[in-house]
């Protein structure tokens, strides 16, 4: 029997309200990543082929586009279909354009960020830094905050500037990840 199943993260109560679901998978934690999620592994192994799973938005199944392709092709390879709720985007095995054209642009989009990545740099006061930090580099620096290490070695660290550490520090607090 193909079944509805909800993956909720960070125990939000208003994710997936009103989405008829027969069975709901919840990660409380707020820092976990997913692939270290006992949740989403547990969800990983209900799914049977035709399940269709619903996630609220894709930040909830990733924190950066690797991490999340990566989490959606797991699905994919047990020919579950994955509903992004706040999206509205549906990826799925069969072979309706839409759908496979969703999938491709969402490919693309993974390539081009891994390829333009390291690009993305930018002088400030004659260094060379980037642009943005991702999720799990965020993470890091998160940790050397917390260890002591002073805000502007941090950010030199990073390779970034201050302003945007303090940017994604301060969009982390309001519950907003970058990619």
């Amino acid at each position: 029997m193909v079944q509805q199943i909800g993956f909720i993260k960070n125990g939000d109560k208003n994710q997936l309200k009103g989405v008829p679901l027969d069975r709901v998978f919840r990660e409380r934690s707020l820092d976990i990543r997913p692939l270290d999620s006992e949740s989403l592994k547990k969800c990983l192994d209900f799914v049977r082929p035709g399940d269709t799973l619903h996630i609220e938005s894709m930040d909830k199944l990733g924190s950066d586009l690797t991490e999340l392709k990566r989490m959606i092709d797991l699905f994919m390879e047990k020919d579950v279909i994955i509903h992004f709720h706040k999206e509205n985007i549906i990826f799925s095995n069969d072979k309706e354009p839409a759908n496979q054209a969703a999938l491709n642009l969402f490919n693309q989009t993974v390539n081009f960020h891994k390829e333009t990545g390291d690009k993305l740099l930018k002088k400030v006061n004659g260094r060379r830094v980037r642009k943005f930090i991702s999720g799990k580099d965020l993470n890091k620096a998160m940790k050397m905050i917390e260890s002591g290490i002073p805000r502007t070695k941090v950010a030199e660290k990073m390779g970034i500037s201050r302003s945007t550490l303090y940017k994604r520090l301060k969009e982390r607090e309001q519950g907003y990840e970058t990619l």
